[in-house]
């Protein structure tokens, strides 16, 4: 039977149309009293099942899916004959005749997972079911190439590797090795010179990269202003000069070449990273296990659900505590050298977010940690975090109102919803993140403005932390050890999120940035630290 007309871009033609009521006749003789058939298009892939007449729409809409040439689920037979046109059909959409197909399942369940989450056709919304369309030609384009050469052989006779599972590996030794792009580039160059001429093995490190094009994960790179004034983005996107401090966005900008920028934030968006757990079958069931696998017991603080943060947000919001699937995460911050030379003065901030939903094992294992923010030196930037903090908080809120995703274990959509519960940090590094200033006469976070302090010549010692023991605690009552005062206070009531926000709110004209021309804000007695 021709197949050549699976590859037509025309799929009204009297050709296709042909060839597709031929395919459609020999799949109603081969179901029999079956009401649904495996539907073979780009997007269903053999895997979803369907009435005749839904499945020839499908057809129509999407197209077939190419790697599909031998149609074993809807009644071919494998014969000689039936061999050469599938040849045929392969050279057809470029593939080697003479090249030998690998059976890479690992490969072909990641693209399958993947392509499901990206590519799924229903999604509840509210009580009803709502079509919603993701489908894009250029993203199919992507995942056909892709799940292509998840089957073809390095070179004809290989049978361990595909082009794909092997540009993958060694993408990963590249990571592992801190591997320079040029050095990656000649170990290609020399692989490829030593394998059969008519091997599939990209020449350069750009091409490895394009190869994976669709099935990686975006960074955003966003400009900041030399004085950590500004983000260049949204409002401020097509400024060529900082609105606070009139610098320019450019470090080198001749009008000649390529204009390089004074600060380069890297974004890593939450969202795909989060959805993409719960595309994978290895990893979505354990996105539930603090509900539905976590051994409670009395008493004992295994897993941050045993704790009280946990179980008050539970109260505070029963519809998020409902779906076991909705994420909780914490986030952890502090600066570092890169250059790994402490004579080099350099502190860049990393912002890293870790989901509490797995198992600890899990959970704490550097696969599951999600870099979110790449914050970028010289100097610390202190209060000025919160600018470059602002791409992650818009994404946070988005997530708490929820996003829909594909689960794999419902095989169905959900609205994902997330909440930043935590932070992990030293108390320097919690002081620029809070806003409260950890040094001074009012530095403790938990006794706010009723910290016991005293000036000792130029330094401040705190002396007031027996309140915190208990009534009966014989240190309360024995003053000549300490400040020389009997300590009678109660420990210090702890405020509220609500009475943290009001005191908050006292706080005006803050201006962020370190600009030089700039006076320092003066700050009056209500605002506190």
């Amino acid at each position: 039977m021709d197949k050549g007309w699976m590859f037509l871009a025309d799929r009204w033609c009297d050709e296709y149309r042909n060839g597709l009521e031929k395919f459609l006749t020999m799949a109603k003789q081969h179901k029999g009293d079956k009401p649904k058939v495996r539907c073979p298009c780009r997007k269903c892939r053999n895997v979803k099942y369907y009435s005749v007449h839904v499945v020839e729409s499908h057809l129509l809409y999407k197209g077939m899916d190419s790697t599909y040439t031998y149609w074993k689920f809807h009644g071919e037979t494998l014969t000689n004959e039936n061999s050469n046109v599938h040849s045929c059909c392969d050279n057809k959409h470029e593939i080697n005749a003479n090249n030998a197909k690998v059976n890479d399942d690992k490969m072909q369940e990641i693209l399958e997972d993947i392509y499901w989450g990206t590519f799924n056709e229903e999604e509840l919304n509210g009580g009803g079911n709502k079509e919603v369309s993701f489908r894009k030609e250029d993203e199919l384009e992507k995942f056909d190439r892709l799940f292509k050469d998840a089957k073809r052989a390095l070179y004809p006779g290989c049978k361990k590797y595909s082009i794909l599972l092997f540009v993958v590996k060694l993408l990963h030794l590249k990571l592992l090795n801190r591997w320079s792009n040029k050095s990656f580039t000649m170990l290609l160059q020399l692989l490829k010179d030593s394998y059969p001429d008519d091997n599939l093995l990209p020449s350069s490190y750009y091409d490895s990269r394009k190869l994976l094009g669709g099935i990686g994960l975006r960074c955003d790179l966003i400009h900041a202003s030399k004085n950590d004034c500004v983000l260049f983005w949204k409002e401020y996107e097509g400024l060529d000069h900082c609105p606070k401090c009139l610098q320019s966005r450019w470090k080198i900008n001749d009008g000649k070449g390529k204009k390089v920028p004074q600060k380069i934030l890297r974004y890593f968006p939450l969202k795909p990273r989060l959805q993409r757990l719960f595309m994978s079958r290895k990893i979505a069931s354990s996105m539930r296990w603090h509900k539905e696998k976590r051994v409670e017991e009395i008493g004992v603080l295994c897993h941050l659900a045993d704790g009280e943060s946990w179980k008050e947000f539970d109260k505070k919001f029963p519809w998020f505590a409902e779906d076991a699937r909705n994420v909780r995460l914490a986030l952890s911050s502090d600066g570092f050298n890169p250059f790994n030379n402490m004579c080099n003065s350099y502190s860049m901030w990393p912002v890293v977010l870790i989901n509490y939903n797995m198992p600890p094992w899990v959970s704490k294992r550097e696969p599951y940690f999600f870099l979110s923010l790449l914050i970028p030196g010289r100097r610390p930037p202190g209060k000025n975090i919160d600018v470059f903090l602002q791409p992650l908080i818009d994404e946070l809120l988005e997530l708490f109102k929820g996003v829909w995703t594909y689960d794999y274990v419902t095989e169905q959509c959900f609205l994902l919803h997330a909440a930043l519960m935590w932070t992990i940090n030293d108390f320097p590094a919690y002081g620029d993140l809070s806003g409260w200033v950890t040094k001074g006469k009012m530095a403790c976070p938990c006794c706010n403005d009723k910290t016991d302090y005293r000036s000792l010549r130029n330094k401040i010692g705190y002396l007031g932390h027996r309140h915190f023991l208990p009534d009966n605690h014989v240190w309360r009552n024995d003053g000549k050890k300490f400040n020389g005062r009997v300590e009678r206070r109660l420990k210090p009531q702890e405020l509220s999120g609500e009475e943290i926000l009001e005191q908050l709110k006292v706080v005006e004209g803050v201006i962020f940035g370190k600009n030089p021309n700039t006076k320092k804000r003066k700050r009056s007695l209500e605002e506190r630290n």
